[in-house]
C-alpha cells in the first residue's frame, strides 16, 4: 500500500462540459463524443449483453469486465491535457421509487462518475457537479429553452433553428455559467411554452433582448 502524491490544481486550460449517457456514454462540450469499441459495441449493447446471461455465470462476469474496459478506455481518451475543470451532471436518487428493466438496471453511472472524478483527480482538474434540469432543452446557440426542442438524439432550436446532436448540446450547455433556475412556486420557468436563459457573460449583452423578460425567473 502506498499512497500517490495528489497533483496541483492546473491553472490554465479549458472549462469542459461532459453529458453522460446510455448510447453514446460520454459526449464532450469540444464536439468530441465516445465511439463504439473495436467489437462495435457501445454502453448500450454492453448492457443489452449482461441483460441477457445469467447473473453469477462466466458470461456474466466476462459482459461486466467488457462495460468495464469499455468505460475506462472512453474516459481515458478525454483531452485531458487541455481541461483545468469538467462540469458533470449532478444526478442523485437515479432510480428511487422506480422499476426498472434488467437492461436499464445495469447502466451504472455511479461507476461512469466515479472514474471521471478519478482521472480528474490524478491530473489536478477540477470537477462541478452541475444541476441538469433543463440543459438538455437548453439551445446552447442562442438560449431558448423547450422541451419540445429535444427529440431522443436531435435536438433542434425552435427559435433560431440551431440543430446539433442532442447530447453534445447538453455538453456544451454543461460548459456554461448558467443562473441558477428557481424551480418552486409562480416563478418555476414553464419548459413547456419555453423561455430564455441566458448565460453569465460578465461585461457582454445579454444572449437575447428578451432576456430581461425572464429576468424574475433566476434565483
Amino acid at each position: 500500500m502506498f499512497e500517490l502524491p495528489e497533483a496541483e490544481p492546473r491553472k490554465s486550460g479549458t472549462t469542459a462540459g461532459i453529458d453522460i449517457g446510455m448510447t453514446t456514454l460520454l459526449s464532450c462540450s469540444d464536439g468530441t463524443a465516445s465511439k463504439p469499441c473495436r467489437h462495435g459495441h457501445d454502453l448500450s449493447s454492453i448492457c443489452k449483453k449482461i441483460a441477457r446471461t445469467k447473473k453469477g455465470s462466466r458470461g456474466f462476469r466476462e459482459a461486466c469486465e467488457h462495460r468495464r474496459n469499455y468505460i475506462n478506455q472512453q474516459t481515458n481518451l478525454l483531452p485531458w491535457d487541455d481541461l483545468k475543470a469538467i462540469n458533470i451532471e449532478a444526478i442523485k436518487h437515479l432510480r428511487r421509487g422506480k422499476r426498472t428493466s434488467r437492461f436499464l438496471g445495469h447502466f451504472n453511472y455511479a461507476d461512469i462518475l466515479e472514474r471521471l472524478k478519478s482521472i480528474a483527480e490524478q491530473r489536478g482538474v477540477l470537477v462541478r457537479e452541475m444541476d441538469p434540469a433543463f440543459t438538455s432543452q437548453r439551445c446552447s446557440a442562442c438560449g431558448w429553452t423547450r422541451e419540445g426542442s429535444r427529440k431522443r438524439k436531435k435536438f433542434q432550436c425552435g427559435k433560431c433553428g440551431f440543430a446539433a446532436d442532442a447530447d453534445l448540446n447538453a455538453s456544451s450547455n454543461l460548459a456554461l455559467d448558467l443562473p441558477a433556475l428557481s424551480r418552486t412556486g409562480k416563478k418555476r420557468p414553464d419548459n413547456k411554452r419555453g423561455f430564455y436563459w441566458p448565460a453569465n457573460c460578465p461585461g457582454e449583452e445579454p444572449m437575447s433582448p428578451l432576456c430581461s423578460k425572464t429576468s424574475d425567473l433566476f434565483a
